[in-house]
């Protein structure tokens, strides 16, 4: 059993056919099973409908049928010479040829009629009349017989007596031994009330067959019985009615019914009709009723059998499908997972897998670009870094030359030179810092300052400068190189025509932040050149012929440390010039925490 689930549990498809198989399993079974119990309630049902009604037009018939026999043995009564000879009790052979004749007419007027005796009280002769002959001889013990004293006995002088073998009273004849039914009248004198004869006619059951034969077409038993519940026809084995249909019939009140019982280990079904005196019966098995019903049921089962295989074979054939699909994906995420970045295209479908091929398909494109994109940012990495490691030894080159410079002019005797050499040579390792440090303000100062220094060898005293700070803000973080290439700006474009120069530098605290302020005395800019300026940093655009690199430096910087949070303005003042601001937010503000000094 473990070996088999074990065998199941490694196939999605087997799990699928499982499923399909065990789900359509019960389907077949709840739906026999229900489909069987509901035939055979409804069949039930249907039988009990239609033979009720079958049973019902039988017993009229089988009453119209007993009107007649009654009819026949009444139509001695019309007969005034028969009845005055019995009841002069004329013996000569005049009268009695005359009575026989009368009697034989009623012999020859229905084949169902087997034998006729006629009993005369008087002389206690017993006439016998058969087909072939005629013959008589006393039998005063026939009085003595039960169905002569019920014949008598009944008010309306009428019995008909169940079914029986035929009794050759006095052996008259060669008489067959067979089961007839017969109709018993006491023919009586109206004047006096004496009984002055006894007619007792034997029929066969032809006839009751005949009418009863529908009902045989259904097969069981049927039984007519008479008021004492004896039978006139009967197919029960042995003409014996089982004691418990006798019980419940006599118990009931109603005229028409049924009701299920257990005879000899089978249960049966037995309906009823009651007419006047007369009681009709039709006793079949239960399972007579459920065979059709089980022929149906059977043949729905294999129906559903072959469905069942349809089912299981076409949920093979997709599971395997499916499962062939997802195998190959299977592989192909193992490969890729396996550093196998080569995937094979093939089609999966439009369906669900081919949808997740693709998508996976899609996402292995995407990991392949970024890979190769990783790999040429390294490559581009390693060549940044080579070139920084040859870029180190230019700087390290000049610096050495221009302390060589320096001690040269002091030698000379010219300390502008040494002056001026050294502060080239601190500014130079300043330029050594990354873009991305934050250093403090003093720092920024002093890098200025040392630009001032030989902006102002240059000009000859020609070029004033006025700073204006707080002391209490060196230690204040800013950006590195924020200052000396806005003041190169200032000289560079505003005051290159200018004769004698002024350049005001102002940095305090505002509600804003840290507010950098820096303005020069020179010709401004155009407000048609101000309004490109201000466009392209707005857009972070090059400016043509590579203009204003400094300022848009500064600016791309500021907003990568400090987002929407700095404030960075140009405009040209009425009385002439240049003022750049620019506000720096709260250390805390910064986007960039891992900015260092």
């Amino acid at each position: 059993m473990r070996a088999v689930c074990s065998w199941i549990s490694k196939s999605f498809s087997r799990k699928i056919m499982l499923t399909m198989f065990l789900c359509m399993s019960l389907i077949i079974l709840f739906s026999s099973v229900i489909y069987y119990y509901s035939t055979t309630r409804l069949l039930q049902n249907e039988y009990i409908r239609s033979n009720e009604q079958l049973l019902n037009e039988v017993n009229q018939s089988i009453n119209r049928y007993y009107t007649q026999l009654d009819e026949v043995t009444r139509s001695l009564y019309s007969d005034n010479t028969f009845i005055d000879n019995l009841r002069r009790h004329r013996s000569d052979y005049v009268s009695v040829d005359y009575n026989e004749r009368a009697v034989k007419n009623i012999l020859h007027s229905d084949d169902a009629i087997q034998y006729i005796y006629f009993y005369d009280p008087y002389t206690r002769n017993l006439y016998s009349f058969s087909r072939e002959n005629v013959s008589y001889a006393p039998c005063p013990r026939l009085e003595q017989e039960d169905w002569y004293q019920k014949t008598v006995q009944n008010k309306n002088y009428f019995y008909m007596a169940p079914l029986h073998t035929f009794t050759n009273y006095n052996h008259f004849g060669t008489v067959k031994e067979e089961t007839v039914f017969s109709v018993n009248r006491a023919l009586r004198y109206y004047a006096t009330g004496e009984v002055i004869g006894i007619l007792s006619i034997s029929y066969d059951t032809s006839y009751l067959e005949k009418i009863s034969v529908n009902l045989r077409n259904s097969g069981g038993y049927i039984s007519i019985l008479n008021q004492d519940m004896s039978p006139m026809l009967s197919d029960y084995p042995g003409l014996s009615i089982p004691e418990t249909a006798k019980t419940q019939i006599q118990h009931t009140d109603s005229i028409q019914g049924h009701f299920i019982y257990r005879a000899d280990g089978i249960q049966r079904i037995l309906l009823w009709d009651k007419l006047e005196d007369t009681y009709l019966l039709k006793d079949i098995p239960l399972e007579e009723l459920t065979k059709n019903a089980l022929i149906v049921s059977r043949l729905t089962v294999i129906f559903l059998v072959v469905v069942l295989v349809l089912s299981v074979a076409a949920a093979m054939y997709f599971s395997r499908s499916a499962t062939r699909r997802l195998s190959m994906l299977s592989k192909n995420i193992s490969a890729f997972g396996n550093d196998n970045l080569e995937i094979c295209t093939e089609d999966y479908g439009s369906d669900e897998i081919g949808m997740t091929a693709g998508s996976f398909r899609d996402m292995t494109n995407r990991i392949n670009t970024l890979i190769n994109l990783e790999y040429k940012a390294k490559v581009m990495q390693k060549t940044a870094e080579l070139q920084a490691l040859q870029a180190q030894i230019k700087p390290h080159f000049i610096n050495n030359a221009l302390q060589a410079l320096g001690t040269l002019g002091l030698k000379k005797g010219v300390t502008e030179v040494y002056s001026m050499a050294g502060a080239l040579a601190q500014m130079l390792r300043y330029t050594l810092k990354p873009a991305a440090q934050l250093v403090p303000l003093k720092q920024e100062i002093e890098n200025m300052n040392n630009y001032l220094y030989i902006q102002r060898i240059l000009w000859n005293d020609r070029l004033k400068v006025e700073v204006d700070t707080d002391k209490s803000l060196e230690e204040r973080l800013v950006p590195v190189f924020i200052l000396q290439p806005l003041v190169e700006n200032s000289i560079k474009h505003g005051l290159d025509d200018c004769t004698d120069g002024l350049i005001t530098i102002r940095i305090h605290m505002a509600a804003e932040g840290l507010s950098i302020e820096i303005a020069d005395n020179g010709r401004g800019i155009p407000p048609c050149s101000l309004d490109m300026l201000k466009e392209w940093l707005r857009e972070d655009t090059n400016s043509p012929e590579n203009e204003h690199i400094g300022i848009r430096n500064i600016v791309g910087r500021m907003k990568l440390l400090y987002g929407e949070n700095a404030e960075f303005s140009i405009d040209c003042p009425a009385e002439g010039g240049t003022r750049i601001r620019i506000v720096l937010p709260d250390e805390s503000d910064s986007l960039n925490s891992g900015y260092k000094r």
